[in-house]
């Protein structure tokens, strides 16, 4: 929570899980960035769709018990595509 994590995804379909312990009671509120030119990205926050677009950024929210385990995912929002991914990006996660 509150740090910036980079990552890549680099084939069609692909995804990226990061597992938060919430600090404490709130709001998580999740910002992606990538290069909007490079492709489309998903954002799921505890496994429900939060934002998908093809121009970054794109943000979403959820309300976090302290303690408690969340799933952030990171998906190719083309997963049906078969041309070149490598499509680089910047999770912010924070706790207002």
């Amino acid at each position: 929570m509150g740090e910036e994590v980079t990552g890549t995804l680099e084939v069609h379909g692909a995804k990226n899980v990061f597992e938060l312990t919430a600090p404490s009671d709130g709001t998580l509120v999740a910002r992606l960035s990538w290069p909007p030119t490079q492709g489309r990205l998903e954002l799921w926050l505890a496994d429900t769709l939060s934002s998908q677009s093809d121009k970054p950024p794109i943000a979403g929210t959820l309300t976090v018990v302290a303690g408690r385990k969340y799933r952030v995912t990171v998906a190719d929002y083309a997963a049906w595509d078969y041309d070149d991914l490598f499509l680089p990006y910047v999770l912010r996660t924070d706790i207002q």
